[in-house]
């Protein structure tokens, strides 16, 4: 927790962009902090210029601050870094992997799909089996009559051994800088897709036979309210008309 004023206006000014206050851990200046001080590992480089822009006093009071976080996790940060760069992480590193508002890659229902980080990775006890569960609030666009914002938070633990290294895409959550470039590209297609569903658009619709084979049924005009119910009711009447 911050309990001096000078350094809580540093800190203030340091994080005068508002995503960069959301992104301090609870929010606020007036939040107690614990190691190993994410967010400083997150916005070193960017404190780092802001402050040499601060006045002498305000300078020398964050300037004691960041040596301290800097000279006592130094040595995680280094660890942290190499292994990103390698696309590798540690269960001692996975917490510096992610940060509030970072896009990420998950899956849902086996189908890869992208979402936004809404806090710090944390770890929380499995309420059934005790054992401790990493957890990362996220959220995305969701669609059922209108678009709306749903909370998807992912829950997961760390398989084998604690000192195995594993490769970040192998994470059930992963941020979106670690997959591969070609993934970034499909989804930023099918969300442009998925967000033409706001108007009016032209898709073709396939049915399924009992032989195993697609059969085109025609094209449909689809609006924000042609709903998830509509399209099963097509399906059983054309799945009735050719079948009888």
């Amino acid at each position: 927790m911050l309990v001096s004023e000078i350094l809580r206006e540093s800190m203030g000014w340091a994080l005068a962009n508002p995503l960069s206050v959301y992104q301090y851990p609870g929010g606020r200046l007036s939040d107690e902090i614990k190691a190993p001080y994410h967010h400083f590992y997150h916005q070193r480089n960017s404190l780092s210029q802001k402050i040499n822009r601060m006045d002498e006093d305000h300078k020398k009071h964050i300037s004691l601050l960041m040596e301290y976080v800097q000279e006592s996790f130094e040595r995680s940060y280094k660890e942290a870094n190499a292994l990103f760069s390698q696309g590798l992480v540690s269960y001692e590193t996975i917490q510096y992997l992610f940060e509030p508002n970072m896009y990420v890659i998950a899956k849902e229902s086996g189908e890869v799909v992208a979402r936004v980080s809404d806090c710090w990775l944390e770890e929380e006890p499995d309420r059934e089996s005790h054992k401790e569960m990493w957890r990362l609030d996220c959220w995305s666009w969701r669609f059922d009559d209108w678009f709306w914002k749903a909370a998807t938070p992912v829950r997961f633990d760390w398989t084998g051994s604690r000192d195995e290294l594993k490769p970040i895409q192998s994470l059930p959550v992963y941020p979106l800088r670690y997959a591969d470039p070609n993934l970034e590209d499909e989804l930023r297609a099918r969300g442009r897709k998925f967000w033409g569903c706001r108007k009016q658009i032209y898709v073709s619709y396939n049915v399924d036979s009992i032989l195993g084979e697609s059969i085109a049924v025609g094209r449909f005009l689809l609006t924000k309210t042609f709903t998830r119910r509509t399209l099963i009711d097509l399906r059983r009447l054309a799945r009735d008309k050719i079948y009888g």
